[in-house]
């Protein structure tokens, strides 16, 4: 599966809950090991969505907004 955490919260020592160690964003991303990983957008204004792009060894990639529990869109290759 795909997490994603917040190192900012979880390099936070004034915090001392187990909440910070949580993932901030949870999915079931692909079939196989997950082989590329990068992000882009965020939070401020005029940064776009904050989206995160997963490719698989099975040959997906996968396109996440981490507002949502799903993948946005998927490029499958052909059979």
């Amino acid at each position: 599966g795909l997490c994603v955490f917040d190192l900012e919260r979880c390099s936070n020592t004034s915090q001392q809950s187990e909440s910070k160690t949580k993932p901030i964003f949870t999915a079931q991303a692909h079939q196989c090991m997950v082989n590329a990983i990068d992000a882009l957008g965020g939070t401020s204004i005029g940064c776009g969505a904050p989206e995160i792009v997963t490719g698989g060894r099975d040959g997906c990639v996968r396109i996440w907004d981490t507002r949502v529990n799903h993948a946005v869109t998927c490029f499958e290759p052909e059979k």
